[in-house]
């Protein structure tokens, strides 16, 4: 969940995304948490912004926010005009920032 784009297609992460969140509660699903599961929506989110499907981006950035309602950050992802084009979506920076700033400035 990085900067590199899987190599599979980006249908194939929506479906993966899909199969995740419909198994997540069940008995033997795995469950990664709200900030996890946030994260990931919207990492899956950037690739469609990258691809050129906003649309299909703003509903993850939606979904991201059934997901962690309480997280101002997305609230103002989502209400990002949308006859401007959407900003680059950090997921890292927007779920936990104090850990990418921490994480990124032991790294460099």
């Amino acid at each position: 969940m990085g900067e590199q784009q899987p190599v599979w297609p980006l249908k194939q992460t929506r479906k993966l995304l899909e199969d995740y969140q419909h198994q997540r509660f069940h008995k033997k699903g795995i469950d990664a948490g709200s900030a996890i599961s946030a994260a990931l929506t919207l990492w899956i989110a950037e690739l469609c912004r990258i691809d050129g499907d906003e649309a299909d981006a703003r509903v993850l950035i939606s979904q991201t926010i059934e997901e962690y309602p309480s997280h101002k950050g997305l609230h103002a992802l989502e209400e990002h005009p949308s006859e401007t084009p959407l900003p680059k979506i950090d997921h890292w920076g927007l779920i936990a920032p104090k850990l990418f700033a921490a994480t990124a400035a032991k790294s460099g």
